[in-house]
């Protein structure tokens, strides 16, 4: 649990959206907040990134969407599947072009952090903004945890051999327990990247919207104190008073615009 005294880090609400994103290979895309270029990898995680992609990214939509006509009795649970599948495939290409604009981001709000000093907007952000924006993490893990532990229990406590869902594959997995097996661990294996691509980036967006509202109130609360705090409070007619009253209302300014940022 956070003290009143320490510093505000809001990157750490996006830790385990990166750890998801490095797993599916955004890592490759990653941007320094600072000078803006791309991160270095390795060729081993590359490779891992080119192998991972190209057979879940790219072929899982592809393997369901030709399933749909292989068991026509599931035809409409296919076809949810499938389109929810390509959806999740859309989102990372989209998430990976937006690399950028994220390094800015995470840079501005780094900004916008260290304007929170004053206790009381710490202790504000302290039991109030981080416990709320925390609940909604855990909100948008639990919901997808929970989906992958559905499927695995849908297999679990099934009395006959079948897959997930309708996909094509190049071998028939019902004549062979080898194939069967082989089929069962692409599925799994596609599905647990695909709702580990939907839960980073559908979690992403309300917890940076949570974030960017958090700094407005707090943006507010530092306006509201200026002339009734700091060392001119008791003499807020002087010239000096007068004068660092106007920088710290210049440095909200400054806020506001990085938050329109």
């Amino acid at each position: 649990m956070s003290s009143p005294t320490t510093k505000v880090n809001s990157l750490e609400f996006f830790h385990i959206n990166w750890k998801v994103w490095k797993i599916i290979g955004l890592r490759l895309f990653k941007r320094d907040v600072h000078t803006q270029q791309r991160l270095p990898v390795s060729r081993l995680y590359l490779s891992w990134c080119i192998a991972a992609n190209f057979a879940v990214t790219i072929l899982f939509p592809i393997h369901l969407s030709l399933g749909i006509f292989d068991d026509k009795s599931k035809l409409f649970d296919g076809l949810n599947v499938t389109v929810t599948s390509i959806g999740a495939t859309v989102k990372f290409f989209l998430m990976a072009s937006k690399m950028k604009q994220i390094a800015q981001m995470e840079a501005l709000i780094q900004v916008l952090d260290a304007r929170v000093t004053h206790l009381e907007e710490l202790e504000h952000y302290r039991t109030r903004i981080r416990l709320n924006i925390l609940n909604i993490q855990r909100m948008y893990l639990s919901l997808y945890s929970g989906i992958g532990v559905a499927l695995a229990a849908s297999i679990l406590f099934s009395k006959e051999r079948r897959l997930l869902y309708p996909g094509w594959l190049p071998f028939d997995w019902r004549t062979s327990t080898g194939y069967y097996a082989l089929a069962m661990l692409y599925q799994f294996f596609g599905f647990a990247i695909q709702i580990s691509q939907t839960f980073s980036n559908d979690s992403f967006a309300p917890k940076t919207l949570c974030i960017l509202s958090a700094h407005i109130e707090l943006l507010y609360k530092r306006v509201s104190r200026i002339g009734f705090d700091g060392p001119y409070a008791g003499d807020s007619g002087s010239k000096a008073a007068l004068v660092q009253q106007e920088e710290e209302l210049k440095r909200c300014v400054l806020d506001q615009i990085n938050l329109y940022e």
